[in-house]
């Protein structure tokens, strides 16, 4: 028998078979929940979650994913993707986190649910820490597990960026040296002081990227058109482009209007335009297009950070060397091989973080052999001309 969908309090009385399912629902002994897709919030949930969690029912309902899941934001995405879109049905480890504070291993599993409200979701959870019956080490290793992953990306930020600085210091202190022992011609200790400012500016650049990715760089957010824009910036993007990849620009009568920052758009596009100078060694094409389009709830349900409405895309395809899955999947890390750019190995990752912090979402496709497609949503909030 299909499960009814969950009434709003102001639905009209249930039928015998709804009264069932919600008895039934409420007294089961396996912990469940009933989370909106769209909101990422739980709708209800059950008297045994309740009491795993240590929370009422009534202090469940409407409470977000991200306050009850341990792991981070984009974890907690891939976890509904899988669910949504793969229909995976193999359990996944989770920690939630208890009113207390606690934390606690569990085990999920997830299914679609479709109901006159829009898509929802129904959580089953296991208590984890009962497996092989010693709840304290499964805990405890699930823990560990989490905060190896977090030290080992804290690391590799920390070790490229020791890395990057100590190559722009040692340049500062080398050209330093040999202006301070007075031995240098005019010529030479122009260039010497040359060689300072770079490395300044470098540094500068470095710090500033740090901060886009961290969603904390100083945005002058105006609408425009993104159209605009990349019309604009066409000559730059040509000039850092070698004689033996090909520029296309397709921008033209794309209306739409946007709420970004000006100078980090330009920024996102010269970081894009390296990683397909990179990629193309040899020589290809790269295209930079933009157009309007109108996320729906079947493109939410794949892309799980876009919300419905009228969006402008800005696409940038490169026909180079592509990626394999596993890089795919570290192409906004901090210092990956992948996501590097004008070379810095913060690349792709101050892409991301600019993206994130204008309210823009930005996805990526690609297979070996076949090129790299990157895609940016940006949401329309009007029309060139007050349209």
């Amino acid at each position: 028998m299909p499960i009814p969908s969950p009434r709003p309090p102001t639905a009209p009385d249930p039928g015998d078979g709804d009264r069932k399912f919600a008895g039934l629902f409420i007294e089961s002994p396996v912990p469940m929940a009933l989370v909106d897709v769209r909101s990422r919030r739980i709708v209800r949930g059950n008297q045994a979650l309740a009491r795993l969690l240590g929370h009422s029912c009534t202090d469940l309902e409407g409470r977000a994913l991200r306050d009850l899941d341990a792991g981070s934001p984009e974890e907690i995405e891939a976890h509904l993707l899988l669910a949504l879109a793969c229909r995976d049905d193999r359990p996944k480890h989770r920690t939630w986190t208890t009113a207390s504070g606690a934390l606690i291993p569990v085990e999920l599993l997830a299914a679609r649910l479709p109901t006159d409200q829009g898509p929802t979701l129904v959580l089953w959870g296991s208590d984890a820490r009962g497996v092989g019956g010693d709840g304290s080490a499964v805990e405890a290793s699930e823990i560990r597990s989490r905060l190896a992953q977090k030290h080992e990306a804290v690391g590799r930020l920390a070790t490229g960026l020791t890395t990057e600085l100590d190559g722009i210091l040692a340049r500062v202190v080398r050209s330093a040296e040999s202006l301070q022992a007075g031995t240098a011609s005019p010529a030479a200790m122009h260039a010497g002081l040359g060689e300072i400012l770079d490395a300044g500016r470098e540094a500068r650049a470095l710090l500033r990227d740090l901060l886009a990715f961290t969603g904390r760089q100083t945005l002058e957010v105006r609408t425009v058109s993104l159209a605009e824009l990349v019309a604009e910036a066409e000559d730059s993007l040509r000039e850092e482009l070698p004689a033996d990849v090909g520029l296309l620009v397709r921008a033209g009568a794309v209306a739409a209007l946007v709420s970004v920052d000006p100078a980090g758009v330009r920024e996102v596009l010269a970081h894009l335009t390296a990683h397909a100078k990179d990629a193309m060694p040899e020589g290809g094409y790269l295209l930079v297009a933009v157009e309007e389009v109108q996320i729906d709830d079947a493109f939410t349900l794949e892309h799980p950070s876009t919300r419905p409405g009228p969006h402008v895309l800005l696409t940038v395809t490169d026909t180079g060397a592509g990626m394999d899955e596993e890089a795919r999947a570290r192409v906004f890390e901090p210092f990956s091989d992948a996501g590097r750019g004008r070379g810095s190995g913060m690349g792709l990752a101050t892409v991301y973080g600019i993206v994130k912090q204008l309210g823009g979402s930005v996805w990526v496709t690609s297979r070996p052999g076949a090129g790299t497609t990157f895609r940016i949503y940006f949401p329309k909030v009007g029309e060139a001309g007050g349209g």
